[in-house]
């Protein structure tokens, strides 16, 4: 989520959502962001869940004494500026605040605080009273500190607290309520059970499936417990770290009653869980660089995940490929602080509500999560295009080109079957995944290995229907790197038995590496670069290694795929660029560029570091990051191919992969740079709007 330095986020009406038929107001759509500066610094916060009050936050302070406040502030929709209430008093720092769960009104207007002890406010009156203080050690009357609770959606007469005794302690509220009549609200202890062997740091009931006995724990043993109301004799642990490092952070899907989150103490991951599989993370959300202080499930969707941490980022992630890998979030926001808490709206999805440590809280209506919200209607709207173009795909020159980067006919194909696999009725996603494999038939068959006309970059389609959820076959693909491997090895063979032939392509460098196992050319030379070469063969098999390694005949990782990496590892020249081909182009050092030198070179080093954790890729990918840096801003225009939206692609990707904002920082200025695209074109790329030459990549 791109803005203003500050902090704090949202975005706009999901047209999918039943909130959505309450009308936005006008004036709060004029802005992106909307700050409410507190007095003190805020800790804990959380949204109305009336409807009438839609804009209403309560945030609770973080002061080092003993007079910490409670504040509500609404959002004036007229002026587009905050309103607050007088504030009142807590004592301790709030470990959370939460509205009453009552959207329709039928109860008292009531907020739940916790610290020493839980209380309960009437926030219908002015000011707000207390209604009651519940304390569930009767024996001394001092409460053991809670560190959280959760009301019962599903039962609003029922609030779980979780405390450092080990305990959570199940809530009865009274309310003596009757429609449109108001009394006095008091609670007493439904049940109480030891849920951990060490301090309790969260609970969560159910939010989905219409069950309100459900309810989940995590604690410092490192485990998340799950509990029933109708039967607390026993527990069910349904996830222990290996290290048996603390949870903090419970957080139990709004749709989808299967899944959880939680993060450890000082962990800069997000671990999924799946009720139905027990002890197994479904997945793991990792790009986060500062350690983790909240998330929250979207309330209208159940791929959709917000987590927020020290490293001032809130990110949003799409899990719907589980259970494969998560990598990279789909939105991401930069606050000017390290982000305390977040919260989710749950009658406006397209608001989320961030408290900055130290700075303030602020609002934000994004129209980058606008776009997302609407995905539907934009889908609807260019599969009429996506069909067209997958009718007039072309099938002449499959013979001699079946890459989807350049095929006429599997380019479509494959945009065709991913835009459609969303949809499980779409007749034309199984269409157009039924043509494009159809097309490993010609893979078999005599055609280049290289990515932008060859089996490589057919094989990277297959990966990416994989990847979406298609049935592709394994033996597919276990065929197509057979046939590439038999040839690269056949090649290899080849020049090793003529002799002289290996010491001219190296141009008889005494400090040459031996010949590889893999040897790869095309139109008769042997490029190493990422287009026509070996790094882009050689980062695909990597891939098939870590998404299908069953795929991968038997022993060609170590035998012949990974020493060839490391033979490409050590012709990195000094100035850390890679030649653009073997032979007399070994001798220069003048391409830096995708196609050609150490912008595709890169990510295969650090791919290969990733796989076998070999510390020599790590340090040549800085070295081809650095030599990017100082003569990547290239003059052929902004694309991804020989342009300088290339060169930021491969910085972002050495800061994906080692946490140094040094290759943020590089990438950001690369941006900016190809933002100004017709001041940085002095020439002009033969096709200015591809994906590989011109402005699409952007």
């Amino acid at each position: 989520m791109s803005g203003t330095p500050a902090s704090g986020s949202v975005g706009s009406l999901n047209p999918q959502n039943p909130a959505s038929s309450i009308p936005p107001a006008s004036n709060p759509k004029n802005k992106e962001i909307y700050k409410y500066d507190a007095p003190w610094n805020i800790y804990s916060l959380n949204w109305s869940l009336r409807q009438d009050k839609r804009f209403r936050l309560a945030i609770g302070s973080f002061i080092e004494e003993y007079n910490n406040k409670i504040q509500i502030v609404t959002l004036d929709e007229d002026q587009g500026e905050f309103v607050a209430q007088p504030a009142f008093n807590h004592y301790y720092p709030a470990t959370k605040v939460m509205w009453m769960p009552d959207p329709k009104g039928n109860y008292t207007d009531l907020l739940a605080t916790s610290g020493d002890y839980l209380r309960i406010w009437k926030v219908s009156e002015n000011p707000t009273k207390l209604e009651c203080t519940l304390n569930n050690n009767q024996s001394t009357g001092f409460c053991a500190p809670l560190t959280s609770f959760d009301w019962n959606e599903m039962d609003p007469t029922i609030i779980g607290a979780s405390s450092v005794d080990t305990t959570c302690t199940i809530w009865g509220l009274e309310t003596q309520q009757a429609i449109g009549r108001t009394r006095s609200v008091n609670g007493h202890v439904k049940t109480q059970v030891i849920a951990h062997d060490k301090e309790v740091y969260d609970i969560a009931f159910s939010r989905a499936g219409g069950n309100r006995d459900i309810f989940a724990s995590v604690g410092a043993d490192g485990s998340v417990r799950l509990f029933d109301l109708r039967n607390l004799l026993t527990s069910t642990i349904i996830y222990e770290n290996r290290n048996r490092t603390p949870l903090l952070r419970l957080a139990w899907n709004r749709q989808d009653p299967n899944y959880i989150a939680t993060f450890a103490m000082d962990s800069k991951e997000v671990t999924i869980l799946d009720l139905r599989v027990l002890s197994t993370p479904m997945a793991t959300l990792d790009n986060h660089r500062g350690y983790l202080n909240g998330l929250a499930w979207a309330p209208h969707s159940s791929c959709h995940i917000c987590t927020a941490g020290e490293d001032c980022l809130a990110l949003i992630w799409d899990i719907q490929s589980m259970p494969r890998a998560i990598e990279d979030p789909i939105l991401a926001y930069t606050a000017a602080a390290e982000i305390n808490q977040i919260q989710w709206s749950a009658l406006q999805p397209d608001w989320i509500a961030i408290c900055i440590l130290f700075v303030s809280l602020r609002l934000r209506n994004d129209e980058q999560l606008v776009q997302e919200c609407r995905l539907d209607r934009f889908m609807n709207e260019i599969n009429t295009h996506v069909a067209e173009v997958f009718r007039r795909r072309d099938k002449s020159k499959l013979q001699k080109n079946i890459s989807v980067f350049t095929s006429n006919y599997t380019a479509p194909c494959l945009i065709g079957a991913l835009s459609e696999h969303h949809n499980k009725h779409s007749t034309l996603g199984m269409e157009a995944f039924s043509a494009y494999v159809k097309c490993a038939k010609y893979a078999m068959n005599e055609m280049p290995n290289e990515a932008l006309y060859g089996r490589i970059g057919y094989l990277a389609g297959l990966i990416a229907l994989s990847d979406a959820g298609y049935p592709v076959e394994q033996e597919t693909i276990h065929l197509i790197v057979e046939n590439i491997l038999r040839e690269g090895r056949y090649l290899s063979q080849k020049i090793g038995k003529r002799r002289g032939d290996y010491e001219e392509l190296v141009q008889n460098r005494p400090d040459a590496p031996a010949l590889p196992p893999l040897m790869f050319k095309w139109h008769d030379k042997f490029y190493l670069g990422a287009a026509h070469g070996f790094a882009g063969i050689l980062l695909t098999l990597l891939k098939v290694h870590e998404k299908l390694p069953n795929a991968l005949p038997e022993g060609s990782l170590e035998e012949l795929i990974l020493p060839t990496t490391k033979w490409l590892c050590k012709l990195q020249q000094p100035s850390g660029n890679w030649p653009s081909s073997l032979g007399e182009s070994l001798n220069r050092d003048r391409l830096m560029q995708w196609c050609h030198g150490a912008t595709g070179i890169v990510p295969l080093m650090l791919r290969a570091y990733k796989v076998t954790g070999d510390e020599e890729y790590l340090i040549s990918a800085r070295r081809g990051a650095d030599a990017i840096w100082e003569r990547g801003l290239l003059t052929k225009g902004c694309g991804l191919c020989h342009g300088s939206a290339g060169s930021g692609y491969a910085l972002l990707s050495v800061y994906q992969n080692t946490g140094d904002a040094k290759y943020l920082t590089m990438a950001a200025a690369v941006a900016l740079w190809c933002a100004d695209y017709f001041t940085h074109a002095e020439r002009t790329p033969d096709r200015p709007l591809s994906l590989f030459e011109g402005n699409s990549f952007q």
